[in-house]
């Protein structure tokens, strides 16, 4: 029997800084983890206490899914009164043999404390061996480890390489963090687009920092370079970055791109693609622009 894992972690421990501002306390409970058999949930129709006695035989013969999902079982507390202890033992048997998932969720309990005594330098290790296996969430598990320093030595550029590993797997905490590495330039060069396209990916899939990162920060540096080579009168750089700007789906770059167009500055004037731009951003909004942000004006 095959079993897929649905880590649900919080931005607290796997998306960034917020993590060293929660208390203990808190860094409990941001473990929230959803197990359910290969193809879908567990049937509706199935006696819960047959099936678990089911998967527990299983578990007893030596099978390392099962032993994995009966420890995920107590520990989340799914159809089963949660039991820490219980959940350490079980996942440790299929950790032991090598199943993934089980090794990231024990390495998650101690890294929390959760029925076992709390030792990143272990936690690190089950993350480690898990990674090596391409899962995609020990991998971006371990680097935050690196990039926090937490049972491994500080490293950013370990960091960069395990986040770019999940993110290429699709995953979204990955490709934020990756996004994130890029934006504050650690342990790779500084580069906002890159910054900017790994965030939009993650923010595809609905993780809510990644709009935060998209909305804050992303959208807001890249227009604001785009802005500067403007004024600086370098008219050709500022059309490739506002365009980068406008494909992202920035009103702001959208409406200038437009204007660019319309007057010619830095592109070939172009009065078919100028009203798109402002067409776009009137759909987008009730108002006109300039009661977002100052009209770009003509520069002579």
């Amino acid at each position: 029997m095959r079993y897929i894992a649905s880590l649900l972690l919080t931005s607290g421990f796997l998306c960034g800084d917020a993590y060293a501002q929660q208390t203990q306390s808190e860094q409990k409970q941001t473990i929230t983890i959803m197990i359910v058999p290969q193809g879908g949930e567990i049937p509706a129709d199935v006696d819960p206490d047959a099936y678990l006695a089911h998967v527990q035989g299983l578990a007893e013969q030596g099978d390392a899914d099962a032993q994995y999902y009966l420890g995920a079982l107590y520990l989340s507390g799914q159809n089963i009164t949660r039991n820490f202890e219980k959940a350490s033992t079980w996942l440790d048997k299929a950790a032991d043999q090598n199943q993934p998932a089980a090794q990231t969720n024990l390495g998650l309990m101690l890294l929390f404390g959760h029925g076992t005594a709390q030792d990143h330098a272990q936690a690190a290790y089950w993350f480690n061996q898990a990674a090596k296996q391409s899962f995609a969430e020990a991998q971006n598990a371990l680097g935050m480890m690196y990039k926090n320093g937490q049972g491994v030595d500080q490293n950013d550029e370990r960091a960069v390489q395990l986040f770019h590993q999940a993110a290429t797997q699709g995953f979204a905490l990955g490709q934020d963090n990756l996004g994130v590495m890029y934006q504050e330039g650690r342990g790779i060069k500084q580069d906002d687009l890159q910054a900017l396209l790994w965030f939009l990916k993650a923010a595809r899939q609905d993780l809510a920092t990644a709009h935060e990162h998209l909305e804050k920060h992303a959208l807001t540096a890249l227009y604001n370079k785009a802005h500067d080579a403007d004024q600086s009168g370098d008219h050709a750089r500022a059309f490739d970055l506002f365009k980068q700007s406008a494909h992202a789906g920035d009103p702001r770059g959208q409406y200038t791109l437009a204007t660019m167009y319309d007057w010619g500055e830095g592109t070939t004037q172009d009065y078919v693609q100028a009203p798109f731009g402002i067409a776009k951003l009137r759909k987008m909004t009730s108002c006109m622009p300039n009661t977002i942000w100052p009209l770009r004006t003509r520069i002579a």
